[in-house]
């Protein structure tokens, strides 16, 4: 992948990792919920049983994975500009280790959602 593609997808692993800590920020401050964040749109929030309890439970997990992408991405751009040698394998490990944290923050979020908005 090229050097300006790499720097590209890593701006991106931040600004996610920045939403979603923002997006935690602000469903904990505000106490309000809306669809298409990280809310399925299918999921009607008026009459959602529960959302003091599913914002109680999302929000640590929310700052966590925000926080893992955030410092993945600047970590794969700092190797990146600085010339730091990381081995193909040391690579594909920190990226393998990160797409598993997002997958099974996805399946949690679904299970939260399922638990505490649907009545």
């Amino acid at each position: 992948m090229s050097s300006s593609m790499d720097m590209f997808l890593n701006a991106l692993q931040v600004i996610a990792g920045m939403y979603l800590i923002y997006w935690a920020i602000r469903m904990k401050k505000t106490k309000q919920l809306k669809n298409g964040g990280l809310i399925s749109n299918s999921v009607n929030i008026d009459n959602a049983p529960d959302k003091e309890s599913y914002i109680r439970s999302t929000f640590i997990p929310d700052i966590i994975v925000g926080a893992v992408l955030i410092l993945s991405g600047l970590a794969e751009t700092i190797v990146s500009k600085f010339g730091i040698k990381l081995s193909t394998a040391g690579l594909s490990i920190i990226i393998l280790a990160v797409l598993a944290v997002c997958i099974v923050f996805g399946f949690y979020i679904v299970k939260m959602q399922k638990k505490y908005l649907e009545p």
